[in-house]
């Protein structure tokens, strides 16, 4: 598909930069000729609607009992999940002297850089700030009417400062005031689990449905991936280190070798004791160590051929990986793929 998207990419709409954007163009016209017509924005262009201003200046103004709700969802999906490390499914918000930790990231223009939004009240006030150049005031506290605060954060935002939902927040302000039913992947939807208890524990009320949609489509490129034939060589080379007197071939036929062939199988067939269950392990072991050099060649054959199959079982396991491109798969795969899933 590649070949049919790329022209459409570099057709762009004028004056378009971004790369991001003039991807996701060149994929829309694509799958307009297909006759999927959908509407896409930009999370820049959601996040400068009046009503995400108001989601964010409510959310801002109530971030105690938010932060709250939010770190409670989060210890509850680890608890329900067996999660030790506190970093998943996402971080808790932070807290540290007096400034609380949003679910946003604030940049701006001249410095692209994302950093967590903070905020703090002071005394008939919110500020809020990235703990580092920027911090900013905003009229606004937990009882008052938000709109001042509102008009606030667009001016900020004409001033090329920007204020963007991460991830859990994203789907939460598409679910609250965007969708009647949200479509998620395998991945995303289970982190909509830890949003259904932020809204139900924060608003008091549930969000609507959400839904997850996923398909599994690999490259058309045929591999052989068999972990049999791995195990089978770290068998037999294990067979070397404790029998190797089983794969002494003709060569092998040096004066001392029939010794310690002899002497290993005196202390095999010797009946183990107390007493020389020492010696006797001892001895066995000695004698596999001394047969060692005459199975090298076969010991450096069974190791390449493991070599071999462990990077052709690492190449297949790329291939068959599901995080390829759909740019990179022939059309009626895809075609294939999605009218399966209306049967």
């Amino acid at each position: 598909i590649v070949n049919e998207l790329w022209p459409l990419i570099r057709r762009g709409a004028s004056g378009e930069s971004n790369l991001g954007r003039r991807i996701a163009q060149g994929r829309h016209r694509l799958e307009a000729a297909w006759g999927n017509d959908t509407l896409e924005l930009p999370q820049s262009a959601v996040c400068g609607l009046r009503e995400f201003g108001w989601f964010a200046a409510h959310m801002l103004a109530h971030l105690p009992r938010f932060r709250t709700a939010y770190n409670d969802a989060l210890e509850s999906y680890r608890r329900a999940h067996g999660l030790r490390n506190r970093a998943h499914p996402v971080p808790d918000l932070d807290q540290s002297d007096g400034w609380l930790e949003a679910p946003f990231w604030i940049w701006s223009a001249e410095d692209p850089r994302r950093m967590p939004l903070f905020a703090c009240q002071r005394s008939g006030e919110l500020l809020i700030s990235d703990r580092g150049r920027r911090t900013f005031s905003l009229s606004l506290t937990a009882d008052g009417d938000a709109a001042v605060a509102v008009e606030q954060l667009e001016d900020l935002a004409a001033r090329g400062i920007k204020i963007r939902t991460r991830a859990l927040a994203t789907t939460l302000f598409a679910r609250l005031l965007l969708s009647d039913l949200f479509l998620h992947g395998i991945g995303g939807a289970k982190y909509d689990q830890v949003t259904n208890q932020i809204a139900q524990q924060f608003f008091g009320f549930e969000l609507p449905d959400f839904a997850a949609v996923s398909a599994t489509l690999r490259l058309p490129i045929c591999c052989s991936e068999s972990s049999d034939e791995q195990y089978h060589l770290r068998q037999k080379l294990r067979e070397l280190n404790f029998h190797p007197e089983r794969f002494l071939d003709g060569d092998a036929n040096a004066a001392i070798v029939p010794e310690i062939v002899a002497e290993k199988r005196r202390w095999i067939s010797a009946p183990k004791t107390s007493d020389n269950a020492r010696v006797r392990h001892e001895a066995i072991g000695a004698a596999n160590s001394a047969l060692q050099p005459y199975i090298a060649p076969q010991r450096q054959h069974l190791q390449e051929r493991l070599k071999e199959s462990a990077a052709r079982q690492h190449a297949c396991s790329i291939l068959r990986s599901r995080d390829y491109s759909f740019a990179l798969f022939p059309r009626e795969n895809l075609v294939r793929l999605m009218l399966a899933g209306q049967q």
